[in-house]
């Protein structure tokens, strides 16, 4: 079952982008499997409680009724750890990850990445459901621990550093 760790909202595109993680029991002695997403979910079908604090694994089970209309699977050992939608003046909106890679060993996180997707129709398909295209992609050292809109611009916080100045590529393709 996928756990919500963090998410956003955007009113025109009427969607929550979520940041989930997934863990797979391993057998006895064995460690488990971990796998991160990034899900966009529809707000007419969304519950909630789904992110409210008294939410519960079983809870949500038995109450989460939403239409998962994309994601986007991290890579081994990566997990989405900050969402942020950022909306155009043209309309149309960008979703933008934060992520850490885990490696075993380490007590601060070494690496990190900041992605940038465009939620669109697929047109080869004839598909009335959004497919995640990802935009852009910028390697960083260190977890990704907060992304926030400040002035128009994109601010991260990765690592120990408060924020971070996110190249104009990166947004460039926005």
């Amino acid at each position: 079952m996928d756990n919500p760790r963090c998410f956003d909202y955007d009113e025109d595109l009427h969607a929550f982008a979520v940041g989930c993680i997934r863990n797979e029991p391993g057998r006895v002695g064995e460690q488990g499997a971990s796998s991160s997403s990034l899900k966009l979910l529809d707000d007419k079908t969304f519950d909630c409680m789904f992110f409210l604090p008294h939410w519960s694994p079983r809870s949500a089970y038995n109450s989460l009724s939403c239409i998962v209309l994309c994601q986007f699977t991290c890579q081994n050992d990566e997990e989405v750890t900050a969402v942020q939608m950022i909306p155009s003046p043209e309309g149309d909106t960008a979703i933008c990850i934060g992520t850490v890679f885990h490696k075993f060993g380490e007590k601060e996180p070494s690496q990190g990445r900041l992605l940038l997707f465009k939620a669109e129709l697929d047109t080869k398909l004839s598909s009335t459901k959004p497919q995640l295209k990802q935009l852009s992609e910028l390697d960083v050292m260190g977890c990704v621990y907060a992304l926030a809109r400040v002035n128009g611009l994109l601010a991260a916080a990765i690592g120990p550093s408060v924020s971070y100045k996110i190249p104009a590529s990166f947004m460039a393709l926005h």
